[in-house]
């Protein structure tokens, strides 16, 4: 799972996530919840202390081909740009036969 790690990230520093102050390098996520067609997905930046502060919540959705940030209000999400190769990817070769 760790490959597949590294493509969700790989997804999210492609888009326009808008994330707090620093390098875009230090953001990690998890998927917290995969369901029917999509992932909800946590994202963290790393601390100078070495602790995680959590950024904000994405959904990857794979059927409508979306990137979307419901950090803020999940009624009314930020629709993100991102690279689509790199969703199509992350759906391939993570979760070929999942939805």
């Amino acid at each position: 799972m760790a490959d597949c790690n590294s493509s969700l990230l790989a997804l999210l520093q492609s888009s326009t996530f808008n994330t707090a102050p620093g390098d875009p390098r230090q953001y990690t996520c998890e998927i917290n919840k995969k369901k029917h067609s999509y992932l909800l997905v946590q994202t963290f930046a790393k601390l100078e202390s070495g602790e995680d502060s959590s950024l904000g919540w994405l959904i990857v959705d794979f059927e409508k081909k979306e990137l979307k940030d419901i950090s803020h209000d999940p009624s009314n999400p930020l629709y993100l740009d991102f690279d689509p190769a790199l969703l199509k990817s992350l759906r391939k070769n993570c979760f070929p036969l999942d939805f």
